[in-house]
């Protein structure tokens, strides 16, 4: 980050908070969360603190209601002129018209419902100390991030994970299941973070929380009722001319203005931006990311196992040279949402050939054998059915994630019995509502793949570089546009993604995350770096079998995305539990952070 940068003012808000059993239980625990944010020189710092009640909000301030109620927003709500209309109808008048007044009125008005109005990328919370009540909120496709604790009577909310880490009152004990999630799936789903005692706010939810009544979490937008509209009349052609027509709202942006994330699904925006600068791609030479990849790790908070993340992140960097950006514009979603998020990242072999063929065979025998279900025992036809449910998305899974790349029952037998891809997939329980795999594929990324990998990393960087991310693939119209039309399937997503990509200049056509994957595999730094996990603390503490990372060392060409998992790992275990850094970057490099 260039001193400029540095001196900018962020477009991010963030809020922390604790409601302490008592008033003989209070510490000073707001301040040390509030020197976790030091580092995004906020232009304004606000406390609030009272009897056994303690918060803080950065770059903004809370809005005080007459009822006294304080409420404090991270981010933005996109649709305030048409609530001030509602309202203003209602009888309410407004003065500053900003995002704290408009949900105070709302809040107001239409109570704790109020959230299902709201439209836009943001966290709210909301104290009314009439009630004794607070509210944590999230937007419906989960832009920004909202965590919060409850241990032995304490509350405790941020925007981020290093305040819990800093108040002392939170235990810093690390999840198994989050642990097994991500080795399997590449990142931390739902509601699970890589802490026992910290957990999510999911996107589309309120949590309520007070002494009495204890924590209530409820949603207040649903998904899968989008997958029931069926839009008849929309083509597949009518549906492209109404992504254009949003696409073409952002022709108006400068060079000055805005950077392009720099990877496939966002270079299919480039024919609607002609005034920017095109971008260009760094050389990442492996040396150069062992220097910043603990930087990196440390700006997530959460460890994502996708070296392509790290690729994103670099040319981010390299295209971030005006301090007069203010936007970061990401395709992110394009992939996801017309299911092209094949195995970029996985190597080819025999095994998971074999694997995926004998799930297509699975799939296929008992389809044939449904038939026929009228003959069987109705347990039995209903066992089927629920297996091909299951065959079908397991196999859309295998494809799309982390999953059979990693033999966790070799590589941890403690990490192993924490992870199941039937218990995952029945946690999303609306799913059999959903008619096709294609859609019920669609649904799964919408639920967990998108918030909780790409948002989340994309949240991550912008915060750091104090710009604020524009997603055009996930705006909520777009999404009910194509999941609820009749296109949402196999063949018009191709259609669509083939005339999105076919607008992408020449040059950039031959660019691929593979090509700089490729060269790490075979950098002779790689190797000597990972030989460095055998004395690491997940050896030493059993959590990683050394003699499968010793195979995995021997072939490491194969292994590298298995092993690149667990040196992310590594990393942020001696970040974040072995020796907590919580209010600056990490000053090593990879190597010598392991040593």
């Amino acid at each position: 980050m260039t001193k400029k940068q540095q001196n900018k003012k962020s477009n991010y808000s963030t809020f922390a908070g604790i409601i302490y059993p008592s008033h003989l239980h209070v510490t000073s625990a707001i301040y040390k969360m509030a020197e976790c944010y030091k580092h995004y020189s906020f232009s304004r710092e606000e406390f609030y603190i009272t009897e056994n009640i303690q918060f803080m909000i950065g770059n903004n301030r809370f809005y005080h209601c007459e009822s006294e109620t304080i409420i404090g927003i991270d981010g933005e709500i996109t649709n305030t002129a048409e609530l001030i209309y509602e309202l203003e109808n209602y009888g309410y008048s407004f003065t500053e018209k900003s995002y704290g007044e408009v949900v105070a009125k709302a809040y107001k008005y239409w109570k704790s419902t109020f959230i299902s109005k709201l439209e836009g990328s943001f966290s709210i919370v909301i104290y009314d100390p009439n009630k004794k009540e607070l509210i944590l909120a999230k937007d419906k496709i989960g832009h920004r991030s909202l965590y919060w604790s409850l241990h032995q009577g304490y509350f405790v909310f941020a925007t981020e994970l290093k305040p819990f880490i800093n108040t002392g009152i939170i235990p810093i004990q690390v999840s198994y299941e989050g642990l097994s999630s991500y080795l399997n799936l590449g990142f931390f789903p739902q509601d699970i973070t890589p802490f026992e005692q910290i957990n999510k706010i999911l996107p589309s939810h309120h949590l309520t929380y007070s002494s009495k009544a204890g924590v209530k979490i409820m949603s207040y937008w649903s998904l899968s009722a989008a997958f029931k509209v069926n839009y008849n009349h929309f083509t597949g052609g009518k549906v492209l001319e109404i992504i254009e027509n949003h696409l073409n709202e952002y022709k108006t942006f400068s060079k000055d203005e805005i950077c392009l994330a720099c990877n496939f699904e966002s270079l299919v925006l480039l024919p609607y931006l002609p005034n920017i600068s095109r971008p260009f791609f760094s050389e990442l030479n492996l040396s150069n990311v062992f220097e910043k990849l603990p930087n990196l790790i440390w700006q997530l908070e959460e460890p994502l196992a996708f070296p392509n993340i790290v690729i994103q992140w670099i040319n981010f960097r390299s295209n971030f040279d005006n301090s007069s950006i203010k936007y970061f514009l990401s395709g992110a979603g394009f992939k996801e949402l017309l299911q092209l998020n094949g195995p970029n990242f996985k190597t080819s072999s025999i095994k998971t050939f074999l694997q995926k063929r004998k799930e297509q065979i699975t799939i296929l025998f008992t389809k044939r054998i449904l038939k026929f279900s009228h003959l069987l025992p109705r347990n039995t036809s209903l066992y089927l059915l629920r297996k091909q449910l299951l065959s079908a998305i397991e196999l859309k899974i295998n494809e799309s994630y982390f999953i059979d790349e990693f033999p966790l029952n070799k590589a941890s037998l403690i990490l192993s019995k924490e992870f199941n891809k039937e218990i995952f997939i029945y946690k999303f329980h609306h799913l059999d509502r959903i008619k096709s795999v294609f859609s019920r594929s669609v649904y799964l990324n919408l639920k967990t793949k998108i918030p909780d990998l790409h948002l989340l990393f994309l949240e991550k960087l912008a915060r750091f570089y104090n710009v604020d991310t524009l997603t055009p693939f996930l705006d909520r119209s777009i999404i009910e546009l194509l999941i609820s039309s009749n296109i949402c399937d196999e063949k018009h997503a191709e259609n669509i993604y083939k005339h999105f990509s076919k607008s992408i200049p020449d040059e950039f056509k031959t660019y691929t995350d593979q090509q700089f994957i490729g060269k790490w595999r075979n950098d002779k730094n790689y190797k000597k770096v990972c030989e460095k996990l055998l004395k690491g603390h997940l050896v030493e503490s059993g959590l990683i079998s050394s003699s499968w990372l010793k195979k995995q060392l021997h072939n490491i060409r194969y292994s590298f995305h298995q092993l690149w998992a667990i040196l992310v790992l590594e990393i942020w275990f001696k970040i974040f539990v072995t020796n907590p850094l919580t209010t600056s970057l990490p000053n090593k490099s990879v190597k010598e952070l392991l040593e």
